[in-house]
């Protein structure tokens, strides 16, 4: 409950905190809360992701609880305080979460079969049943909203370029294309970016997501219209993502002078599938192809094109063994996708989870000065060579977010 006094929101009331007793987690229990003054639910989600993401539940559940304390319905919190909750053995506790998030307006079952984070609750009974019930009041809903018809649009889209300060006459410019992840934005990669000096001797664009996302879950822009299930959609969705970030490169190009045979992609997440897929399917628009944190869907892609991009292109792979978003066994399967079809690729691994860590942004721009060394240097073919395993360090808090 809240109220507003003096124009200052001051939370009273009960909140629910997780509690360890002489080492064994106990039920939830109800407190008085105090004051939450001056909460910010930005930074606090950013907390609770954070301590999530290292395993840390009791924090994340605190953090949580804060953020649901001031937006009671907020179905992200509830979602993911019903994870803390599986993991700290709160069975009952974490399915009336898991359905007071359903409630709210999350509609992911299929994440929620999968997610990791609920392993420990998937063989229990009260699990199974609320999967049970969830999975009949989607059909119900599908059954009263009629059939659902996928319309393909063209839509205008939006793309940010970050160029060197001064471009030299006559001279042709590497591109690099960046996609942020489901919920990021492109305002905010031109700065990550240059950070990394990429753009002081490169041409770096951000096309932004066509489709609006979750307003709680993926606040920002998307890759795959979230609010669409009709039969094909997903696919697409895919294609038309991908003619516009295609359209955008030859926008860039139409205004810069971009060297087209030099075109780099890079992305975060669901970012970075769009760009293995786009690499995979128009391996001769690039000549490299990064990702960190995405998976590739090995049945979007036929034996021609992985011919092609045999021959055209190569791929970095970079991801986080600890990443509970995306698990490293699909970076995993991937590196596998790639070997078998002789695809070059390198598989980069950093510690931090689901996150950009400033190791990672320092060996992009590595790879992509590599990259364009190469192409400059008279025979050399770094087409063909495979590179093993990488392990990057770096300090978890080392890192950008661009979406997930």
């Amino acid at each position: 409950m809240a109220r507003c006094v003096g124009g200052i929101c001051c939370v009273l009331g009960l909140l629910i905190t997780l509690k360890v007793e002489g080492g064994i987690r106990t039920e939830l229990a109800r407190v008085e809360v105090v004051d939450l003054l001056g909460t910010e639910l930005g930074a606090e989600s950013d907390r609770a992701r954070a301590a999530q993401a290292a395993g840390r539940w009791d924090d994340a559940g605190a953090s949580w609880l804060a953020v649901l304390e001031h937006r009671a319905g907020h179905r992200e919190a509830l979602y993911n305080l019903a994870c803390c909750c599986a993991q700290l053995g709160l069975v009952g506790k974490s399915a009336e979460l898991l359905a007071a998030s359903w409630a709210a307006g999350y509609r992911d079952l299929e994440h929620l079969r999968q997610d990791p984070d609920l392993e420990p609750i998937r063989a229990t009974r009260e699990y199974r049943e609320l999967l049970q019930v969830l999975a009949d009041d989607e059909q119900r809903r599908a059954r009263a909203g009629g059939e659902e018809l996928v319309v393909p649009v063209t839509v205008a889209g939006s793309v940010r370029v970050v160029a060197p300060a001064v471009v030299e006459p006559g001279r042709a410019y590497p591109l690099v294309v960046v996609l942020h992840g489901a919920g990021g934005d492109n305002l905010e990669i031109g700065g990550i970016f240059r950070a990394t000096g990429i753009a002081q001797d490169f041409i770096v664009c951000a096309p932004r997501g066509p489709y609006t996302g979750n307003d709680q879950v993926d606040p920002g822009h998307v890759w795959l219209p979230e609010d669409v299930a009709g039969a094909g959609a997903g696919e697409l969705g895919w294609q038309l993502s991908e003619e516009l970030v295609l359209g955008a490169v030859e926008a860039v190009a139409a205004k810069y002078p971009v060297d087209l045979r030099r075109v780099l992609i890079l992305g975060f997440s669901q970012g970075a599938q769009l760009a293995y897929s786009l690499g995979l399917h128009q391996p001769e628009r690039f000549w490299g192809v990064a990702g960190i944190g995405g998976v590739i869907d090995p049945e979007r892609h036929d034996v021609a094109e992985l011919a092609r991009a045999a021959r055209s292109t190569r791929f970095l792979l970079a991801h986080s063994p600890e990443d509970r978003v995306v698990p490293f066994a699909r970076c995993e399967e991937a590196a596998r996708f790639l070997a078998a079809h002789a695809v070059p690729h390198e598989v980069v691994r950093y510690p931090g989870g689901h996150v950009i860590p400033a190791s990672v942004l320092e060996r992009l721009a590595k790879w992509v000065g590599e990259s364009a060394a190469a192409e400059q240097t008279p025979g050399a073919d770094p087409q063909v060579q495979q590179t093993a395993p990488d392990q990057e360090r770096t300090s978890q808090g080392d890192r950008a977010e661009a979406g997930s």
